[in-house]
């Protein structure tokens, strides 16, 4: 069986072209509510990317490399930290015994996280408290 991708691949340039032109006169000769126009769709632009990227190809094999231009260079910087004997000792402890302490801290250290966010939405969401000038203001239409 042979894949429609394998059949453009083996094309030439020309038979290429017919292929897209026959596809697109079947598109237009089709119902445009048919389901098989989504087929015919993907494989229209199946061939024309492969039409397309034959034409790249053709178009970098005649330029020279030396216009390739070299737009700068990286450094490489590895960080490799020196850990004591102890603390890899102590990692390994706590990553085998499941550290349930440390856990423990970590989900408090969270949930007063989210109380402290919380209550600051809260803070931020309650009215301001008047100022005299808008008591006054307040009181002067109250009265009208």
């Amino acid at each position: 069986m042979e894949f429609y991708y394998d059949k453009l691949s083996n094309l030439n340039n020309d038979d290429l072209m017919t292929e897209i032109q026959n596809l697109h006169n079947k598109m237009a000769k089709m119902n445009p509510t048919s389901p098989m126009t989504l087929q015919l769709q993907d494989m229209i632009r199946s061939a024309q990317t492969e039409y397309n990227e034959r034409m790249i190809v053709e178009k970098l094999k005649d330029k020279p490399s030396e216009e390739i231009i070299n737009i700068g260079e990286i450094e490489e910087i590895v960080y490799q930290p020196d850990y004591t004997e102890e603390q890899v000792n102590l990692a390994l402890v706590q990553h085998f015994s499941g550290d349930k302490i440390s856990k423990r801290k970590k989900e408090i250290a969270e949930r007063n996280a989210k109380i402290k966010e919380s209550e600051e939405r809260e803070r931020k969401l309650r009215p301001k408290k008047l100022d005299s000038k808008a008591k006054d203001i307040i009181n002067k239409v109250d009265k009208s």
